[in-house]
């Protein structure tokens, strides 16, 4: 992007143009999922499990998941120890469902 606007002073200053005055865009609100994850140095998959878990609040726009600047600049500033859950958690027996009780069959009869 940059080489752009060198290569378009250089052309004006050749020409014998004016020299061209090129403003910044206005910075962004909302950054995708891909472009947040670059923006704190963690993968995609990391930044979803954030979001699962209520530490980064997300937009949902349609389809899209998308996160505030407030957001990223908050997480950034912010030391997280641990993004993934435990092994512990992770390891945890889900109980039986017959054996919880939660599951009741009802047989009907014929």
């Amino acid at each position: 992007m940059r080489e752009n606007y060198c290569l378009l002073y250089l052309a004006s200053e050749l020409c014998g143009m004016f020299p061209v005055t090129i403003m910044n865009p206005a910075p962004k609100i909302l950054y995708s999922r891909a472009e947040a994850a670059e923006m704190l140095s963690i993968s995609v998959s990391s930044l979803d499990v954030l979001i699962a878990t209520g530490r980064l609040k997300a937009v949902h726009k349609g389809r899209r998941v998308l996160i505030h600047a407030a957001e990223i600049e908050r997480m950034a500033a912010k030391e997280i120890p641990h993004i993934w859950p435990s092994r512990r958690e992770r390891a945890k027996p889900q109980s039986s469902l017959r054996n919880s009780g939660q599951l009741r069959l009802e047989v009907a009869s014929r």
